[in-house]
């Protein structure tokens, strides 16, 4: 964990002073990026959220999307993580939205797998409550289904 500290000391420091002052938006997208997972790992979700969400913030501004839709992704990978399933589904239907504007297959797959997990985490409550008190109905409805 000491090396998390080290590494979030010398990450705020740049991301404060020097990224601007670079005009390197992909290093600035590294360096939030990183922080966040720093302070995520230290036990410091809204610190990880704050750093991403103020990452987006500057980024509205410019041209680059793959930072932003990695921020994006890391927002809806926390709140998931915190059960959030609304604001995951929401982060992850904008990293989905950048993702089709990048020419990357792989970023694209990830954002629709991402997304599908989160709408159906969002679901499950609802499912398992017909599950757990209306089964003969759902065995109904599942045996009325056409066969493929």
């Amino acid at each position: 964990q000491q090396r998390c500290h080290d590494a979030m000391y010398h990450l705020r420091k740049f991301t404060e002073e020097g990224a601007a002052a670079l005009g390197d938006k992909v290093a600035e997208g590294v360096a939030f990026t990183t922080l966040a997972q720093c302070l995520r790992e230290v036990g410091d979700a809204d610190g990880a959220v704050a750093s991403l969400e103020q990452y987006l913030e500057t980024m509205q501004r410019g041209q680059e999307q793959s930072g932003p839709a990695i921020a994006c992704c890391s927002l809806g990978n926390l709140y998931y993580d915190q059960g959030d399933y609304a604001r995951a589904v929401t982060y992850f239907e904008k990293f989905f939205e950048i993702a089709r504007t990048l020419s990357d297959r792989r970023i694209l797959d990830t954002a629709r797998f991402n997304l599908g997990v989160a709408r159906g985490a969002m679901r499950m409550s609802k499912y398992m409550d017909l599950v757990n008190t209306d089964l003969p109905r759902l065995i109904l409805w599942k045996n009325s289904r056409a066969e493929f």
